[in-house]
């Protein structure tokens, strides 16, 4: 099958590996997408990419504009092709479904329409993304939360789970380091943006000075108040997948506190869920989210709520309990 890819970023690891694996399948793609920020097209991509416009931090609305300037483009060069269009996100799908009555594949990884901060913006956008789903050739949700969130949990015939998982290319491993219950590392590893992710790691070294508390990757500005404490270590970017086994070699726990007040994060499913099953890591998890539910389901960690700071305090105190035992 020929498939038409189109992206809103070109430099997407998620949307790499999803199309190495349609390609794995036997499909051929052309891969659409759009620059942002000056950053260059995706070096370790494996098929042919294609630019159709560029993305600065403009308004919502003039991304929409972009996104339609660019999508239009595809749709004529592609018009007479025998092929179908995968479209990844609700933006994408908006335009294109405005645009074009050719048959579509729909992947949602996030629900970006819950960013919105007007009510009722955001329910229609809900509303939009449910049709899409539901007219989709085949629509694909990488979390089973957002089943609960558009569906009340119950899958419509044309919808597929594939969760995110680990990167295939991601080197065999195996745990040897032993964890001491008095000196715990604590990691967080990727782009460290919510302030639940520093408030923890803040509440936990100022608590515990005998632990060790690491952000692997980047950091918004405000990380790097931080740096002043002495067991707190910001390390800044790496390789991934290559450099993940040293890192959690370097790691007893895993930070994953994203911040339930938004609600992309209560029905998300990280790909960190499945690092920590790989690693053999514990893993904390934000609380009154889905990925808490599925931590418990699997024994593999515990949620925190990270605005209590002695919930903070007890759940650090009972991962040195656990070791100890």
């Amino acid at each position: 099958m020929k498939i038409i890819y189109i992206a809103n970023s070109i430099n997407n690891s998620h949307y790499r590996n999803r199309a190495e694996e349609l390609i794995a399948q036997g499909n051929t793609i052309e891969f659409y997408g759009f620059m942002r920020d000056g950053e260059q097209p995706d070096s370790k991509a494996i098929y042919p990419i294609h630019t159709i416009g560029s993305i600065s931090s403009c308004r919502y609305w003039e991304r929409l504009r972009i996104y339609t300037d660019g999508i239009k483009k595809v749709l004529s060069i592609h018009q007479q092709d025998d092929c179908v269009f995968y479209l990844s996100g609700l933006d994408i799908a908006l335009i294109y479904c405005l645009l074009s009555r050719k048959p579509y594949l729909y992947e949602e990884c996030d629900l970006m329409q819950t960013e919105m901060h007007n009510r009722l913006i955001c329910a229609i956008l809900n509303g939009i993304d449910r049709c899409i789903i539901r007219h989709a050739k085949v629509a694909y949700l990488t979390s089973e939360g957002f089943l609960q969130y558009h569906f009340n949990g119950i899958q419509p015939n044309n919808v597929q789970l594939i969760p995110n998982k680990l990167n295939p290319a991601t080197p065999p491993y195996t745990r040897t380091r032993v964890a001491d219950p008095h000196h715990l590392s604590f990691s967080f590893v990727g782009s460290a943006r919510y302030a639940t992710i520093r408030r923890f790691i803040e509440v936990g070294a100022e608590h515990y000075p005998q632990h060790e508390f690491h952000i692997f990757g980047n950091i918004m500005p405000s990380f790097g108040e931080l740096k002043p404490r002495s067991n707190i270590f910001l390390h800044g970017r790496f390789n991934n997948p290559e450099d993940l086994p040293s890192i959690y070699d370097q790691t007893d726990v895993l930070i994953c506190t994203y911040d339930q007040h938004i609600t992309n994060v209560r029905y998300a499913e990280p790909n960190k869920l499945y690092e920590a099953q790989y690693f053999h890591v514990p893993i904390i998890v934000s609380r009154d989210t889905f990925l808490a539910q599925k931590v418990a389901q699997l024994g593999i960690g515990t949620a925190v709520d990270t605005y209590n700071e002695q919930d903070i305090i007890h759940c650090i105190q009972s991962f040195m309990q656990k070791r100890n035992k």
